[in-house]
């Protein structure tokens, strides 16, 4: 059985030197990130998940030790890290084309306006994350939700196309 993927979070803005360190120990590293298109603006590349990435090891102890590294997620609170759910971290990468080092492409799409009331609970149903269980905490343009994703015992804010969520009820 392979290695488990961790959430390891880093300082802000360190995200390729920590990958780097990481790479340089012999670790397999998966840093999503995406690129969002916009019409007469420039293409802008940036992590899907800003301070965070998922590093393949069973030895996490020494990880803290490598510069810009805050920690493991799950270390603080359960002494031991909390590994991702099986298949997400793959998924994310399938998302980037099947490569460690691929980009998720977020060009907005034009779809159908839903109506959502702030709190109401969504289900992911496509993309890397589809599955996942979501609250909706706002309309973020014309095509974006504003969400709280529920992932490794938590709530985590993220943006996501219209499309890819849908009323938790609606199966």
């Amino acid at each position: 059985m392979p290695d488990p993927w961790l959430c390891i979070h880093h300082r802000a803005d360190d995200g390729a030197r920590v990958r780097l360190a990481l790479r340089r120990e012999g670790i397999e590293v998966h840093w999503p990130r995406c690129v969002v298109r916009q019409p007469r603006k420039d293409d802008v590349l940036r992590p899907l998940f800003p301070g965070y990435l998922f590093a393949r090891t069973a030895q996490w102890s020494w990880l803290r030790a490598v510069p810009n590294v805050i920690g493991v997620v799950g270390v603080r609170e359960r002494g031991v890290p909390s590994p991702m759910p099986t298949g997400v971290v793959e998924a994310l990468i399938a998302e980037a084309g099947g490569a460690m080092d691929g980009v998720i492409d977020l060009t907005p799409d034009a779809t159908v306006a839903r109506g959502y009331k702030r709190g109401d609970k969504l289900r992911v149903v496509s993309g890397p994350l589809a599955g996942l269980l979501a609250e909706f905490r706002g309309d973020h343009g014309t095509d974006r939700v504003a969400v709280l994703l529920s992932i490794l015992g938590g709530q985590t804010a993220a943006v996501m196309r219209r499309d890819q969520v849908e009323a938790a009820d609606a199966a």
